[in-house]
């Protein structure tokens, strides 16, 4: 997603750091989560999920120059299209296994 950006070595440091901190973020809120099941909980962790890749995603935009901003939404459009048609394909497969 980054490469057709053109980074500076400064923003390619600061985007692995804000994608580290993301990711210690997500484990720490799914591990919050793993063991309440119920729906209600799955839609929590979703939620907070979420909040937390926007923010970050929030916080790499702001390190970009114009141009690269554009490149950038583009990217994450393309990778939100991806996980819908994912979210899509494993409901489907869900039912399906459900039904045999």
């Amino acid at each position: 997603m980054f490469q057709d950006l053109d980074l500076t070595k400064e923003q390619q440091r600061e985007m692995r750091k804000l994608m580290g901190e993301q990711m210690k973020q997500r484990q720490a809120i799914t591990q919050r989560y793993l063991d309440k099941l119920p729906e209600a909980q799955r839609q929590a962790m979703q939620k907070d999920l979420d909040a937390s890749r926007e923010k970050t995603h929030q916080s790499m935009r702001a390190l970009l120059k114009p141009e690269q901003q554009k490149a950038f939404d583009e990217g994450l459009k393309k990778m939100e299209e991806k996980r819908a048609e994912r979210a899509e394909f494993l409901k489907w497969k869900a039912e399906r296994d459900q039904k045999n």
